[in-house]
């Protein structure tokens, strides 16, 4: 309805700018815990001296955590999303718009990857499947795809960001904080395919151990660590804008100042 939509529009006003902050923190108390929960209850298989971030939420008490963390890590990046929709990506030049619109909704789909995953887990026995002991069922299937769609919107969201915010010249970003996020791009993509061809629930290549797992398992570490740096990063942009459309400070030079901002504005004046 009209009254819950301005509701929310409002919770994501008042708060939004907080939102990279907060899905960065649930996204470590969740990746640690998990795995903390999953060690203490011996769930990790003998060998194995760095599960796949998927196995962590696969048995109960971790598979608790995990659901309701990534949840709450992926609510935060829906909420930034909308924060950077009202506050920051609208002030895109008229001829960088479509990139613009393209980084939110990668965003968006990246958000619901990171729903679907941590909503259906890998079946409880994934650990016969390591083994050869058990089949691959769609549960699991279904659990590495929505795994993989977090992980290919997400890096093409990065892309395009890191893109539009080196041609713009009227968003309000930091040559640190576009700096600090090109990096984190290029640490995504180092060890993109090692954190999925040695994966449990992946078809490719022949049988995997239990240590080789451990090493695809670093290259998943590292990719969703640089994710969620790379959506906590925002924060950096967030501070220095408002949803009203007030810039609150200027502290880099390489940002206009406000009145050309609005005069650019002024004439491009279309919104995402």
């Amino acid at each position: 309805s009209g009254a819950r939509t301005m509701q929310l529009n409002m919770f994501v006003r008042r708060w939004g700018k907080f939102a990279p902050s907060a899905s960065l923190a649930c996204g470590v108390v969740t990746l640690l815990g998990t795995y903390a929960l999953a060690s203490l209850s011996s769930h990790i298989p003998e060998g194995m001296w760095l599960p796949f971030i998927s196995l962590n939420g696969a048995l109960p008490p971790e598979r608790w955590l995990y659901l309701i963390g990534f949840w709450l890590t992926g609510t935060g990046i829906l909420v930034s999303a909308k924060y950077a929709k009202d506050s920051f990506l609208w002030r895109a030049e008229s001829h960088l718009h479509c990139l613009a619109k393209s980084s939110y909704y990668f965003s968006l789909v990246a958000a619901f990857g990171l729903l679907v995953q941590a909503t259906i887990p890998l079946q409880s026995n994934i650990f016969d499947v390591i083994k050869k002991e058990a089949t691959l069922q769609t549960q699991s299937m279904i659990h590495q795809t929505g795994a993989l769609v977090l992980f290919l919107a997400g890096y093409a969201h990065c892309i395009t960001m890191d893109i539009l915010l080196f041609r713009s010249r009227t968003l309000p970003s930091s040559t640190f904080s576009k700096r600090l996020k090109l990096v984190l791009t290029i640490l995504m993509l180092a060890p993109f395919f090692l954190a999925f061809l040695p994966h449990p629930a992946s078809s490719v290549g022949p049988k995997k151990t239990v240590e080789e797992m451990s090493y695809g398992a670093i290259g998943q570490w590292t990719c969703v660590g640089a994710l969620l740096l790379y959506f906590a990063s925002y924060h950096l942009e967030f501070c220095v804008t408002h949803p009203d459309g007030a810039q609150a400070a200027y502290s880099d030079h390489d940002l206009l100042p406000l009145a050309a901002v609005q005069d650019n504005l002024s004439d491009t004046g279309a919104e995402i």
